[in-house]
């Protein structure tokens, strides 16, 4: 009786383990055009049809819902329009006029907030569109752009930067107020922002007058992640316990490397073989998941890493990269 109850226990136990889900968004070349699409555990499911031109650069999933945020362009390769698929389903966020661009998805219950900028005739406003609706964060007399969005409770954090009319200031925005990072003396931009508790975390890279440095913030202090030798960039924070992960890539001198750090120790994804970017990171339990791309010597494979073991998506007939990884349980 007894093992009887242990073995429907163990099956029990066996019954609730999840396999994590690995959703990787980006887009292909098909010989003339770019395909948006996006990989479920390596098997690509296209979001267009290869007509024009369309790029998937954000994904976020909830429950058994998929959202990309993306953008596609017109016949002939002018005008980009803001734009996300939700189950491969198109919603436009721009009416094709002017270009827009539509950066980072985030889904909060029923609410989709995408994150971006708008061309306005003169200027590009940075802006977020909350269930299609625009909400700028700009008023448009610089220059400003919208790379990452975070939902903390009812707090809308949005990373971007801005032009102070001759550098641009990385900056986040807290339900619509700027909070400057730099002080504009040279170019900085903040790529992803990540909320932990209540810390602010944003992530981009900032220009010495030189190179561009690595670097994060964490509740406006800036911590940089490379020396300044060589030019370095960071591209996506997230924070599990106290560890703090930010994905980016770094130059040797001659080629870009794909890394990432985890406390401010650099964990190297690439050899420097070949041009290579970290483009997204994700943190599920113990493992650690980066997407990005590498150079095949000929054309770039999109490509994931989990816990460094790199896992191809494409073949490097045609030119692919991967922006977004997302683990689903």
């Amino acid at each position: 009786m007894l093992l009887s109850l242990a073995i429907a226990s163990c099956k029990k136990e066996e019954a609730v383990i999840k396999i994590p889900v690995v959703y990787v968004a980006g887009y292909e070349y098909n010989g003339t055009k770019y395909v948006a699409k996006y990989w479920k555990d390596n098997t690509e499911v296209k979001l267009s049809d290869g007509a024009n031109s369309a790029y998937a650069l954000s994904l976020f999933v909830s429950g058994q819902d998929v959202y990309v945020s993306g953008i596609g362009y017109n016949e002939n390769n002018s005008i980009s329009t803001a734009k996300y698929w939700k189950n491969s389903v198109e919603v436009k966020l721009s009416d094709g006029v002017n270009d827009a661009y539509a950066n980072f998805i985030y889904v909060s219950g029923k609410d989709v907030y995408v994150a971006g900028e708008e061309w306005n005739g003169t200027k590009y406003l940075a802006n977020y569109w909350k269930n299609g609706t625009d909400v700028k964060l700009t008023d448009g007399t610089n220059h400003a752009s919208a790379s990452s969005i975070y939902l903390a409770g009812k707090d809308v954090y949005v990373a971007g930067s801005e032009s102070n009319g001759t550098n641009s200031v990385a900056t986040y925005w807290k339900n619509g107020i700027a909070v400057k990072l730099t002080d504009g003396t040279h170019n900085a931009y903040a790529s992803s922002v990540y909320l932990s508790g209540n810390d602010v975390y944003v992530c981009g890279y900032q220009y010495n007058g030189t190179v561009y440095i690595a670097t994060y913030w964490k509740n406006g202090t800036e911590v940089k992640l490379t020396n300044g030798t060589n030019t370095a960039y960071a591209t996506s924070i997230s924070v599990s316990g106290n560890d703090i992960y930010v994905a980016g890539y770094e130059s040797n001198g001659t080629k870009m490397i794909a890394k990432y750090w985890k406390n401010n120790a650099e964990v190297k994804l690439t050899d420097g073989t070949n041009d290579a970017n970290a483009s997204s990171l994700f943190i599920s339990g113990k493992d650690v998941y980066v997407g990005g791309g590498e150079s095949s010597g000929t054309n770039s494979v999109a490509k994931y890493w989990k816990n460094g073991l790199e896992v191809k998506l494409t073949d490097g007939t045609n030119y692919a990269s991967a922006k977004s990884i997302f683990i689903a349980n």
